[in-house]
């Protein structure tokens, strides 16, 4: 994300595999390799949010996308709308239990 004057400018991956509920509704059944590959990545992304003291807050299929079409292709974590650092979220539940 940079700003330029007024206008702020976000620059995303593209992504052309697509998200991977739409994988797995094409695919109706994965290998246990191919599942074991799947499922280590989003393992990975999430602990890496995590090293960095990022709760994502809206893991699922949905927010999964393949870097593209390829069985092999890196899935990467998207849509931190509702993430949140785990100093800022310590903060709002402190606030929440004086009340």
């Amino acid at each position: 994300m940079y700003q330029t004057g007024e206008d702020i400018w976000l620059v995303q991956e593209f992504c052309e595999g697509g998200e991977l509920l739409d994988r797995i509704q094409q695919k109706e059944k994965f290998s246990e390799p191919e599942a074991c590959f799947v499922f280590l990545q989003m393992v990975n992304a999430i602990n890496y949010c995590h090293l960095n003291k990022v709760c994502h807050r809206d893991v699922k299929p949905d927010n999964f996308m393949f870097s593209d079409n390829q069985p092999d292709a890196l899935l990467k974590l998207i849509d931190f709308g509702l993430s949140r650092d785990f100093l800022k979220l310590e903060k709002e539940q402190a606030k929440t239990i004086r009340m």
